[in-house]
């Protein structure tokens, strides 16, 4: 009756154990796990696997998701195809822009993604005549001009 409901409803769920759960008289711990990347940026990455292909993915931490590629725990897709290096990763300004970057590298034929990795490799690609490029398919266009020079 009491409480405040906006502060209530922000603080996370505890589970709830039994008063006799073997606890008899040692007092009851709990340990939250909070995850706080140090970094909030997220990353669109492509991963070289060892049928020659390129799988295209966005996260937070880009080692850490490799190595849940390479141990089977990542995408169904790396499960079979088992992911060789980071081809290219690229920072971006938040979720959203990762997520239609990553839509618009999956769209592209393989030697596109190849050429989009040689171009963030080279760290040649600024972000506006990127998005371009992405948008025209890799194809060149009057945005994406100095990106076809390099």
């Amino acid at each position: 009756a009491g409480r405040n409901r906006a502060t209530s409803a922000a603080l996370p769920r505890l589970p709830q154990v039994p008063h006799n759960a073997g606890f008899a008289t040692a007092p009851l711990i709990l340990y939250l796990k909070v995850t706080t990347p140090s970094d909030h940026c997220w990353y669109l990455y492509l991963l070289e696997c060892a049928d020659g292909s390129l799988y295209t993915g966005i996260t937070t931490d880009v080692a850490r998701r490799f190595a849940q590629h390479q141990a089977g725990t990542g995408a169904r897709y790396t499960r079979s195809r088992k992911p060789i290096a980071i081809a290219a990763q690229l920072r971006c300004a938040d979720r959203a822009e990762a997520s239609r970057l990553e839509a618009l590298v999956k769209r592209l034929h393989v030697a596109r993604k190849r050429e989009l990795c040689a171009l963030l490799e080279l760290d040649q690609a600024d972000m506006p005549d990127l998005l371009a490029w992405l948008r025209d398919g890799g194809r060149p266009s009057t945005a994406a001009a100095p990106l076809e020079e390099a």
